[in-house]
């Protein structure tokens, strides 16, 4: 289970009071809540089996959980949200028994475990995800993600795939088998795929870049819209000798200003370079 699963907030008596968890999944026989730390105290983490906690532990600041179909738990516990302090990947079975403790040097994974427990995968500021044989502790895969940095990875089906969403995003993106091989991909993980691996150095073809940025552009949401303008503002328009091509990339790039309708600085700043003859 992961980040993306349905999750429900509960009351447990924890240590003489009684206090709210994020608990997940919604509803399943095995569940994993937490809450997190504050500067002033640690965060707390429950294993409930039937809706009755059975373990408990206090962690500096868990953030992400995962609970196979089988009752396998892993939280991550960050430490310190967005910051180079290093993480740790607990996992216990039902009951509470430590099966695995991994350090990390990156910091705020998201975690994932496959429905019967058997794989975790686990996803922190590095650009990377490990895919973990929990029975081994071996490395099974590391896949470079292709969205961010940080990917919220969630393992389907029965012969676990890895789909994922990306980080400050919930709807799944694309998925990859346990060879690290895409196996499926929405139309925004084509969108940013193309934006990401497209190459503005010279030489371009500007003529069909600029229609096919166009495109993306209209079609994408803002955030596209936007990493389509960081994009531009990495071309190298000094090699373009053409006055012809100049103007057809200030047209282009004026149109994507009105399209998004906001006083957007770096499409000014792009409009601004291309108005100047070669």
């Amino acid at each position: 289970m992961s980040e993306l699963d349905n999750k429900c907030w509960i009351e447990l008596p924890i240590e003489d009071e009684s206090l709210q968890f994020s608990s997940r999944p919604a509803g399943a026989k095995y569940q994993i809540a937490h809450r997190y730390g504050t500067p002033e105290n640690n965060g707390h983490t429950v294993l409930l089996t039937d809706g009755d906690p059975t373990f408990h532990e206090r962690l500096v600041n868990p953030r992400s959980t995962a609970r196979s179909e089988e009752g396998t738990a892993a939280v991550a516990d960050w430490r310190e949200y967005g910051v180079s302090t290093g993480s740790e990947v607990i996992v216990r079975n039902e009951s509470g028994d430590l099966l695995s403790r991994i350090e990390l040097n990156e910091s705020s994974p998201f975690v994932s475990l496959s429905a019967d427990g058997s794989y975790l995968a686990v996803s922190p500021y590095s650009g990377k995800t490990r895919v973990i044989e929990l029975d081994t502790e071996e490395l099974v895969m590391l896949h470079s993600n292709i969205l961010d940095d940080r990917q919220k990875p969630r393992f389907i089906g029965s012969e676990p795939k890895l789909q994922f969403s990306q980080n400050n995003d919930n709807e799944p993106a694309y998925a990859i088998s346990l060879t690290d091989t895409v196996v499926w991909q929405s139309d925004k993980f084509q969108q940013h795929d193309f934006i990401k691996s497209l190459s503005l150095e010279k030489g371009v073809d500007w003529h069909e870049t600029c229609t096919q940025l166009r495109e993306t552009y209209d079609n994408g949401t803002v955030e596209i819209q936007q990493r389509v303008v960081n994009k531009l503002t990495q071309a190298s328009l000094a090699n373009i000798k053409s006055a012809d091509t100049l103007e057809m990339i200030r047209d282009n790039v004026q149109q994507m200003y009105y399209a998004m309708d906001s006083d957007n600085a770096l499409l000014k700043q792009i409009v601004g370079r291309v108005k100047l003859s070669p």
